[in-house]
């Protein structure tokens, strides 16, 4: 009797799972290999633009200041102007509007939020600051120097394991923002806990919801010196807020009159 050369069915269903993983594994792969490339690309660009404004400055360009005011809004963008003396003056010029591609989205400035790089004119100074994208799990940050020097780095859980939640109050951290390094000892409202982040000082305030959890997904775990709870979120509406819990980075969202945990940011 001959016996049959073919395929039983257990090992067709073997060899088509084995191809399903593979497939799996490569998919991602080359979707997070995407998101790489664009991001590199994004900050390539940014960074060739911050270096083009400070240099129009520092050559007195139409006898103006050159700077570059960044919105994160319902989508993100970038705009590129000289001004007698700031963003608001009536006789800035606007040069070009330039947007971040989907995917792509401003950590800080925070959502909502706008933030202007003016470089003065022949020195190339300017006010030290930062700017933070991501896409993803990639995330770039660029810092501008008092003098007008510009980097640009990865943000990793390396930079935020040495930032301030294990070095104090009032620290710097892998994502560009001042965090009260106080953790709130009391759970409070959305409305006393904004009432408490004002108490600090101009600038201080509650942190948006993508900043807590990208705040999370840099560290890959609970933050040291957070508590394993909820967090309120500047991010809402009238009646209701996110909160985010800072054990898992999940996301979700409740009335303003109940207490949460807070943490302020500036």
């Amino acid at each position: 009797m001959n016996k049959s050369s073919g395929f039983s069915l257990l090992e067709l269903m073997i060899v088509i799972s084995i191809i399903v993983l593979i497939a799996t594994i490569g998919a991602g792969f080359y979707t997070n290999y995407g998101k790489s490339v664009e991001i590199n690309a994004i900050s390539s660009s940014m960074v060739s633009d911050l270096k083009q404004v400070r240099s129009k400055s520092m050559i007195n360009e139409g006898g103006f200041k050159w700077g570059i005011h960044f919105v994160n809004g319902d989508k993100d963008y970038y705009e590129i102007f000289s001004t007698p003396t700031d963003y608001t003056n009536s006789a800035k010029v606007i040069t070009s509007t330039n947007y971040l591609s989907g995917g792509v989205n401003f950590l800080n400035p925070a959502s909502g939020a706008s933030k202007d790089i003016i470089f003065n004119k022949i020195s190339g100074g300017t006010s030290e600051s930062s700017v933070v994208f991501s896409s993803s799990n990639v995330s770039k940050i660029i810092n501008i120097s008092s003098i007008g020097n510009i980097s640009i780095s990865d943000v990793s859980s390396e930079e935020s394991s040495s930032s301030v939640y294990n070095g104090g109050p009032n620290g710097f951290d892998a994502i560009g923002l001042r965090w009260d390094g106080n953790d709130s000892s009391n759970t409070m409202t959305w409305d006393n806990a904004n009432t408490y982040c004002a108490s600090l000082g101009s600038g201080w305030r509650l942190p948006s919801k993508d900043e807590l959890v990208a705040l999370y997904n840099v560290n890959g775990s609970k933050p040291s010196g957070f508590a394993t709870d909820y967090y309120w979120s500047s991010t809402g509406d009238s009646d209701n807020a996110f909160i985010v819990y800072m054990g898992n980075g999940f996301v979700g969202g409740n009335w303003k009159a109940r207490s949460y945990y807070f943490r302020c940011v500036h």
